[in-house]
């Protein structure tokens, strides 16, 4: 239910939900559901720009995470801690806990693993890790419409990191497409808002402006105020190259 509420871009129902659900978990004791009830918070805490409220689950959830031995645990919990890593400013942690989501065996057949693949190659490619963001998607296997359209978030953002600006800005707006059609809120915006910096550096800016208002209007929607403020910013740079 978790996951879902999140992909629906519900937020506040997912943060009142887990609190509940972890209550429960703790009262039955159930380490494997809990652990994946914290990394389900802290993922919306990090995504509203709270990481310093998300940081005391780290630990614990990550020694969980590793005690289960499961691979579609470990990229879920695991994918999520780096990001609160690297919010933190904490590079190095963030970059061994990729590290250990990239030397994880059998990760290529987890299904589960499309729902985090585009987070986790945008995180390495923040820390400035291109090659360990490569080795992330190589993971990634197109076997289903959602690990389709994970892959094409992710390739355009290594397009992006390599400087490809046209072929980025191309993938952006297909993945933008698919996760609109697919139903997966978060990350139609984190590809609108690719897109619109692409256009931005592509010296395109009201193709920009049109693009990141839409990423704007989901991220203020869902109160995720670091990707808020960096649309705000293209947004500022488009409009003073259209003036």
């Amino acid at each position: 239910m978790l996951p879902v509420l999140i992909d629906l871009g519900r937020f506040d129902d997912a943060l009142r939900q887990s609190a509940e659900l972890q209550g429960l978990a703790e009262s039955t004791g159930d380490e494997f559901d809990l652990v994946e009830i914290l990394a389900m918070r802290v993922l919306v805490l990090a995504y509203r720009g709270r990481a310093s409220d998300a940081l005391k689950h780290v630990q614990p959830s990550l020694k969980a995470a590793q005690r289960t031995g499961r691979a579609a645990v470990i990229s879920e919990v695991i994918g999520t801690l780096a990001l609160v890593s690297a919010d933190s400013g904490l590079r190095d942690d963030a970059a061994v806990l990729l590290e250990e989501i990239e030397a994880t065996a059998q990760l290529a057949q987890t299904p589960e693993y499309a729902f985090h693949a585009p987070m986790v190659v945008r995180v390495a490619l923040s820390i400035g890790r291109v090659v360990l963001a490569e080795e992330l998607m190589r993971h990634l296997v197109p076997r289903d419409p959602c690990a389709e359209h994970a892959s094409i978030a992710a390739s355009a953002a290594l397009a992006e990191a390599r400087g490809n600006l046209s072929s980025a800005s191309d993938s952006y707006a297909e993945a933008a497409d698919r996760w609109e059609r697919f139903g997966v809120v978060p990350e139609q915006a984190f590809a609108l808002l690719g897109q619109g910096r692409c256009l931005v550096g592509l010296s395109r800016p009201t193709e920009a402006v049109r693009v990141l208002q839409r990423a704007r209007e989901i991220f203020e929607r869902l109160k995720a105020a670091p990707a808020l403020a960096e649309t705000d910013a293209l947004l500022q740079r488009a409009t003073a190259l259209i003036s």
